[in-house]
Parts: structure tokens; C-alpha cells; sequence
């Protein structure tokens, strides 16, 4: 047994082996060819009469002349700038990207396909910072803080940078209850203490666009007014979007590092909490702020933005989210921030002293500027790896997509492998391109990736295909030594035309539909393949099968041979007339010794049609006269027929003396020739007798058929009246004899069982629960009691 097993591992493992080794090429197309493996090719020689695609050695053996092969993966550059720094003059942008456009060309069932990414961090690389500030009162020492340390901030981002913007505006909340008291009074002075005045509540306000202006960026800071709202949670989510969603009114440059700072010391409200309020709408996520007073004007109509929303437009507009905030309020925006990604973060803000503020933003922007993470947008269908060394001069590269402490000048390269995870292209040519983008997490530099897969041969592009080229019928392209057909056509050489319906193209009606007709395919006589009737027998013919050849005569002779069957009608040679071609014009089989059927008949379809009183081929024999009639051998045939003594008008004596001429044999046309006559005589019990008669030499001959031709004798009634009335007694007599018999058995088992129940009876005498007894018995308790003194 043991031996057995590791006999069938082994011839397994062959199998298997074998099986991986062989190459397994199949397709109608080049293009489908040559994607099955590196060994497949195809066969574009005109009139190859092989299977066409298969291996390099098989094509090879079959003398192909002209072999395609698979194409070779390769990218074309197509906008490809090298990684520069800004200029001073700001006539060009920093490119930290490259290439910027590339074009990629895939193959199915094929290895990994490499290029390589530069990514270098700019010098001076453009940054926008947009301040949004919590205008409440508990936020005052941060706004003058942040008032004056506004050059500090400016001088320490300008280590970093020397292209830097600065942006204000404020957020608080929205305008109704129970966000804000909407009382005419508090709408005026929404703060508490009557000893202090705070400016009326709103939601978001635009005070600064983008600009190097650091006074006035101190102006703006210094001139926030404080406002107040009735519950703890702020409404920044609002003015959020409404920084990010508003390009334009912001000052949002193209291609710059864009942070957005938002500093509070409040939780915050997200989508949902509007509906307390009322406000149902969900927040669209567009720029609603109007240009004139930069105000949010949605504030009570949409509901606060999504954590959700948030991240997406964030993503969308590469924009860096740094929350300065409380302690108190640290842990909720810390959530935030692992929702979002995308390099934000959250610091917690002194509130006493907000001088960190400079810190905070100094090495959020370094931490920043010195990471690189290359994101790539997912395909199903194309599988990436991205590999570097980050810079550290190994040559072993590991698979990663992120580097942190990236030198400033210093390129980093990155190896983009690439597979096309597809065994097959995709059946919709629309299908065979596709795009995707690569861009550093946070910047607007990107690199567009257009991915086009090898599905067609050379010999199957514009330039060597050859459009409804007459190989093909006029209805395809002859591509590759075959011809790829047009829509609704088909077959090797597109001859099949599959446009109509089966109704259509082989009805004899086209498919309309009348008061007295059906539309039938083929007439019924046969099927409809490639727009064509295929009739199913032989002897139909015919556009629609409507034509059968048995009506020229036979299949394998039409129209005897003497002309041809053109749908059911005999179009006959010259010199033959008839139905059938049958009858010839010449008279030459009709002439007997230069005379037209021996002068006692007419030539009629090449046969002679004789007068009465004659016969034979030629009309040469008469039936009535003395030496040819047959009645006066009729006599002599019946005796010699019948031995009973006497036939017809002879005695046994006369037919031995008279009729010596005439001889009994069981076949007539074995004895017959050109010149004999045959006769036919009715014998008084309606039998036929045949005889035939010819002469020899000057002597009439006759030889009788042995056997008659006698009609069928009539039925006995009387016989058959009583054949049938026993059988039926018969059957009925049968039937009641079985019934009898199960009878007797089904009451003796009957009978048993009875019986048996009388020996050993099982029922009982129990009480019918259901019954109720007509009478109730009641004890008196008095009634047995014995008699008590009475007083």
C-alpha cells in the first residue's frame, strides 16, 4: 500500500509538471493570441490554412511566413520638467515632481513593468497660512498673542520659506437657538456681563485674504471683535469648509503648501446637531460666503459639516489642517485628526501664555515640508508597489511610499513597479485605457499616469488593417491575415449576414404578418443559419426551401434526363416535351417498316397509341382478327387452367385433342416477347386468368399463368356475430369468477379479525367526560345534628 502511494505522488507530481510546461495559446484574434503567455504568437500569412495562433515551434513547423509576437511593455514621457527650484523673478514654479506626465503600455499575463519618480523639496516653496480664530472672550489673550507675535511667526516661517501668505478670518456659531440666544437684545450684545460689549453673534467671517502684509495682518487680529453663543460647543466646522471651499475669497495659490490654522478652546458641533435647531439640510460642501460683507450666508439653512466632509475637502484641495487648541478640547480634536489624515494634526494651545503659538506652527510646517508620502490612486485592475531607499544611499530598496527628514535640494527616487492584474483584456475596447494620478500627500504637484493596454497587434491598427476590404466580403476589416466583420456580419469571410432576424431574412414574407398567413421559417422544410435557409431534405431547393425536386421526377435523373429542374418545373432540352421531359418530338420509335405505328395507331410522346382491335409496341398485333383474337383461345387456356373435367365450353377429351398449343407457366414474363399479345379473361367466380400468345414459327403459341386473381370472399356474418358474443361472454364469465374468488378471501380475513376481537375484548366502561348526569346530590349539614335543648 505504501508503495502504491508514493507511486501515484510521483506520477502526480509528473503530471503536474508536464501540464505547467506546456503553453496553452488560443485566439480568434491576434491580439487575443499572443496575451496568453511569452511563447504565444500568431500566424498573419494570407491563405494559412493551420491553426494560427499557437507556439513559436508549432507555427514554425507549419511553415508560417509571417509570425507576431506580443508587444514589449514599455512608458513614453510626455511632459517630463526636472525638479527645479522657484525662481526670484516668479516667472517659473518649483517642481518637486518628475516626470509630470507619463504614458504607460501594459500587457496581460505579463511580469512587472518599472519606472522610476524624483521627488526633490523645493527651496522657497510657496506657502499659504489662513489663521481661523475663535472670536469668543476666552480667546482674547490668544488673538493678541497672536497680534503680536504676528512678526515673529512671519520671520520664523521665512527660515523656510521666503514665499509665504498670511490669511485672518473668524468662526463662532450659528445664530439660533439653542446655539445662540436670538433674543433682539442678545443679537445685539450677546455677552452676559452688562459691564462689557461683545459684537453681535454670526457664524463665519472672512476678514484677511492671503497676502505678505504683516501689518495688517496684525490690524485684522487686533480688530476682532469678541461675540459669545449660548452653548459650549463652537461652530468652526462652518467656517472650515467655508475656508477651504472658497478659493477665490480666500486667496488659495496654485501650487503652494496650503495651512490652515484654526485655533479654539471649545469642543465643536458636526453634522446632526443642526437638527436641534430644526435645520435638516445637509451642508453641500460649497463656497456660500458672500464676496461683499464675507460673511457665511447658509449658516441657517445647512447643517454643519461632516468629520466625512471635512477629510474630502481636504484631500480635494490639499490643504494641511493644524488644530491649535485647548486642553480641554485637545482629545476631541485629536479624534478628528486620525479621522482625516492628510498630515494634519493637532497642539495643544496654551492659553495662559499662547506664545507656543509660534513653535506650533514653526515645526508643524518643518515636519511637514521635510515628509514626503506618494499617493497613488487605486485601480482594481493595475497592481503597484512603490520602492526607495528614502535617501540613505542603500542599494537596497524597500517597499514604502513614505520618507521622513527629507533635506531641502536633496532628490529622492522612488521605483514604481506595475502589473496589469487582468488574464484578458476587458471586452469593451473603451475599456483598454484608463488614467490615474500620483501626487505628494498635501501639494499640488502631480504626476498624471495614462495607462493604455497592449490588446492589438500592429497588423490590427489603422495603416495596416485594411476597412471593408473585398477579402471580407466588403462588410469587415482583413486584419492579420483574417477578417474581423462588421456588426451584424459574420463568418470567415463576413458572407454571413446576422442583421434580420431568423423571421425575416428566411420567411417568405419577410416577417409581415397577414390576415391568411403565418410567417414560417424556410417554409417549414428546413433552418435558417447565417441569414440563408438550410433545407433539411434533399429534394427541397430554393431561396426558402419552397421548391421540391421530387416534381422534376427522380433526384439522381430530373426531368428524364432530357432537361433541367428549375423549382419544381422542367425546363427540357430541344427536341423533348412534357411535364417531365418525358415525351421526345422524334416519331423514329414509333416507325414500323416506314410506316407510323404499322398504320393502326398515332405516335404519341415517342410510344404508339394504338386503335381498337390492335395492340403491341408497334400496334403490329390485331385483336380481332382470326389468327390473333384472343377469345378464340380462351377456351383452350380455361381447360387447360382448370381440371375438373370440364371448363368453359370444352370437355377434358376436346382440350386434350384441341389445345396442344397451349402450355401452363408460373411466370408470364419470363416467356414473354416483343411480338406477344396478352389477354385477359373473368372466369364466372370472378377471377382473372392471363394468358399471353406470340407466334412461332407461323403457329400461334399460348402460355396461361398458373395462378388467377380472385377477388377477396365477403365475410361470414353469422360466423363473425358469434365469434364475438362468445368472447364477450367469455370475458364477462372471467371477470365474475375473480371477483367471486377475492370476494370469498376479503370476508374470510374479515371474518378472522372478528373473530379475534371477541376472544380478547379491549374496550371498557368509562365515564364520557363530556357528560353531564340530569340530577345533583346535595348533603344537608343540618340534617344529621342531634336535637339541642330549646329554652
Amino acid at each position: 500500500m505504501e508503495k502504491l502511494c508514493v507511486l501515484a505522488v510521483v506520477t502526480l507530481t509528473v503530471f503536474v509538471c508536464v501540464t505547467n510546461g506546456q503553453q496553452t495559446c488560443a485566439g480568434r484574434r491576434c491580439g487575443d493570441c499572443v496575451i496568453n503567455g511569452t511563447n504565444c504568437h500568431w500566424c498573419a500569412q494570407v491563405g494559412f490554412n493551420f491553426t494560427r495562433c499557437g507556439t513559436l515551434e508549432e507555427l514554425n513547423r507549419n511553415n508560417c511566413t509571417d509570425i507576431k509576437s506580443k508587444k514589449q511593455q514599455r512608458i513614453d514621457l510626455i511632459k517630463n520638467e526636472v525638479v527645479q527650484d522657484r525662481t526670484g523673478d516668479d516667472t517659473s514654479d518649483a517642481i518637486q515632481l518628475q516626470p509630470q506626465h507619463v504614458r504607460v503600455y501594459l500587457n496581460p499575463n505579463d511580469e512587472m513593468f518599472t519606472w522610476d519618480i524624483t521627488y526633490r523639496v523645493a527651496r522657497n516653496y510657496p506657502v499659504d497660512l489662513y489663521f481661523l480664530a475663535d472670536p469668543s472672550n476666552t480667546m482674547i489673550q490668544f488673538r493678541d498673542t497672536l497680534a503680536r507675535l504676528a512678526g515673529d511667526i512671519g520671520r520664523a516661517v521665512g527660515n523656510i520659506t521666503e514665499d509665504y501668505r498670511f490669511g485672518y478670518g473668524t468662526a463662532m456659531d450659528k445664530t439660533v437657538l439653542p446655539y445662540t440666544q436670538s433674543s433682539p437684545k442678545h443679537m445685539e450684545n450677546p455677552c452676559k456681563s452688562s459691564r462689557s460689549t461683545c459684537a453681535p453673534p454670526y457664524s463665519f467671517q472672512h476678514s484677511m485674504k492671503l497676502a505678505k502684509d504683516i501689518s495688517e495682518f496684525e490690524r485684522q487680529v487686533s480688530a476682532t471683535n469678541d461675540s459669545a453663543n449660548d452653548d459650549a460647543p463652537e461652530g468652526g466646522f462652518d467656517g472650515l469648509m467655508q475656508v477651504m471651499v472658497c478659493p477665490d475669497l480666500i486667496g488659495w495659490r496654485n501650487r503652494s503648501r496650503r495651512l490652515l490654522i484654526y485655533a479654539t478652546d471649545s469642543d465643536y458641533h458636526f453634522a446632526g446637531d443642526g437638527r436641534l435647531a430644526g435645520i435638516v439640510i445637509p451642508n453641500d460642501g460649497r463656497c456660500h460666503t458672500d464676496p461683499v460683507t464675507n460673511m457665511y450666508t447658509k449658516a441657517l439653512y445647512q447643517d454643519y459639516p461632516s468629520v466625512g466632509q471635512i477629510k474630502e475637502k481636504v484631500k480635494e484641495n490639499k490643504i494641511i489642517l493644524l488644530f491649535t487648541v485647548g486642553k480641554t478640547a485637545y482629545e476631541g480634536y485629536k479624534k478628528v485628526v486620525d479621522v482625516i489624515g492628510q498630515q494634519s494634526t493637532a497642539e495643544k494651545l496654551d492659553l495662559n501664555d499662547s506664545s507656543n503659538i509660534t513653535r506650533i506652527i514653526q515645526n508643524t510646517y518643518r515636519t511637514i515640508r521635510e515628509s514626503v508620502d506618494i499617493l497613488i490612486e487605486e485601480r482594481e485592475d493595475i497592481y503597484w508597489e512603490l520602492r526607495s531607499n528614502c535617501g540613505s544611499g542603500s542599494d537596497i530598496l524597500q517597499q514604502q511610499s513614505k520618507c521622513e527628514k527629507v533635506g531641502v535640494g536633496k532628490p529622492i527616487q522612488f521605483q514604481m513597479k506595475m502589473r496589469y492584474t487582468g488574464t484578458e483584456c476587458p471586452t469593451d475596447p473603451s475599456q483598454w485605457k484608463e488614467s490615474f494620478k500620483i501626487n505628494p500627500e498635501g501639494l499640488k504637484d502631480e504626476l498624471m499616469v495614462d495607462v493604455e493596454y497592449n490588446c492589438l497587434c500592429d497588423c490590427q491598427l489603422p495603416g495596416q488593417a485594411e476597412v471593408n476590404s473585398t477579402k471580407c466580403n466588403g462588410f469587415g476589416t482583413f486584419e492579420c491575415g483574417v477578417c474581423k466583420c462588421n456588426e451584424g456580419w459574420s463568418g470567415d469571410n463576413c458572407t454571413c449576414d446576422e442583421r434580420l432576424t431568423d423571421i425575416q431574412a428566411c420567411s417568405p414574407s419577410g416577417g409581415n404578418k397577414s390576415e391568411d398567413t403565418t410567417p414560417t421559417i424556410c417554409n417549414g422544410r428546413g433552418g435558417c443559419q447565417c441569414g440563408h435557409c438550410v433545407c433539411d431534405l434533399p429534394e427541397y431547393s430554393g431561396e426558402f426551401c419552397q421548391c421540391n425536386g421530387k416534381k422534376c421526377g427522380d433526384l439522381d435523373d430530373p426531368c428524364s434526363g432530357n432537361g433541367v429542374c428549375e423549382c419544381e418545373e422542367c425546363r427540357c432540352n430541344d427536341g423533348f416535351i412534357g411535364d417531365r421531359c418525358e415525351c421526345p418530338l422524334s416519331t423514329d420509335n414509333c416507325e414500323n417498316n416506314g410506316t407510323i405505328c404499322s398504320d393502326n395507331g398515332v405516335c404519341e410522346c415517342g410510344r404508339c397509341e394504338c386503335n381498337s382491335s390492335y395492340t403491341g409496341v408497334l400496334c403490329e398485333q390485331c385483336t380481332n382478327c382470326p389468327e390473333g383474337q384472343c377469345d378464340s383461345n380462351r377456351a383452350c387456356a380455361m381447360c387447360k387452367l382448370m381440371d375438373d373435367g370440364k371448363s368453359g365450353d370444352m370437355t377434358r377429351e376436346e382440350c386434350e385433342r384441341d389445345c396442344d398449343h397451349v402450355t401452363l407457366v408460373g411466370d408470364l414474363d419470363s416467356v414473354r416477347r416483343n411480338d406477344s399479345q396478352t389477354c385477359k379473361f373473368k372466369g364466372p367466380d370472378n377471377c382473372v386468368m392471363s394468358f399471353i400468345l406470340h407466334l412461332v414459327d407461323n403457329e400461334r403459341v399460348v402460355f396461361v399463368k398458373e395462378t388467377t386473381a380472385c377477388p377477396p370472399k365477403p365475410a361470414n356474418v353469422v360466423i363473425l356475430a358469434i365469434a364475438i358474443s362468445a368472447a364477450v361472454f367469455l370475458v364477462a364469465l372471467i371477470l365474475l369468477v375473480l371477483w367471486r374468488v377475492f370476494a370469498y378471501f376479503y370476508d374470510t380475513i374479515e371474518y378472522s379479525k372478528f373473530e379475534e376481537e371477541i376472544k380478547n375484548p379491549k374496550w371498557g366502561f368509562d365515564d364520557n367526560p363530556l357528560f353531564v348526569s340530569p340530577t345533583s346530590r346535595y348533603d344537608n349539614p343540618m340534617c344529621d345534628k342531634p336535637d339541642e335543648k330549646r329554652f
